[in-house]
């Protein structure tokens, strides 16, 4: 009789099955989407980071670098090299804040909010095709499991 061998699993086959699902799948859910992003905001020029920098600024009028280091989710070293490309491709300026001279405050350009405009419609893009894959009621469930998923974890790291 033949020995039945099964074949191991390869490495794009693994997925945690005894603890770890839920991070596992949230990771792989973030790379796809930041691979996604990536290719629709190629066109407009940015990336990423940059586009989240844009849409902050676009909203907001004016934030210091630690401000919207926090709000794109990135370190504040990491925020100067962003900063500094955005100023490079006249997308951005920066000023003395009013409150501290010693603080910059960054503004978008005319040319940023062209920029913008193109990116918000990649990222609608984007959007658009996350959103097809589950009807409305499915969204609102999965918006709030997202939203309780982001509270119990800061909630956690408030009382350590």
């Amino acid at each position: 009789m033949d020995e039945v061998v099964a074949t191991p699993p390869t490495i794009a086959d693994y997925r945690p099955t005894q603890f770890g699902t839920i991070p596992w799948l949230i990771k792989h859910a973030e790379l796809e989407v930041g691979k996604r992003l990536d290719r629709e905001l190629q066109a407009s020029g940015v990336t990423k980071a940059q586009f989240g920098v844009l849409q902050a600024l676009a909203h907001l009028k004016t934030a210091s670098s630690a401000a919207l280091a926090r709000t794109v989710f990135v370190s504040p070293q990491a925020m100067v090299g962003i900063i500094v490309g955005l100023e490079r491709k006249g997308l951005i300026v920066r000023r003395a804040s009013p409150a501290s001279a010693r603080m910059l405050e960054a503004r978008v350009t005319p040319t940023g909010m062209e920029t913008y405009q193109k990116g918000k419609k990649a990222v609608t893009r984007v959007d658009d095709l996350i959103s097809s894959e589950f009807d409305a009621d499915e969204q609102a469930v999965f918006a709030a499991h997202l939203t309780r998923l982001v509270a119990a974890l800061q909630k956690a790291k408030e009382e350590r």
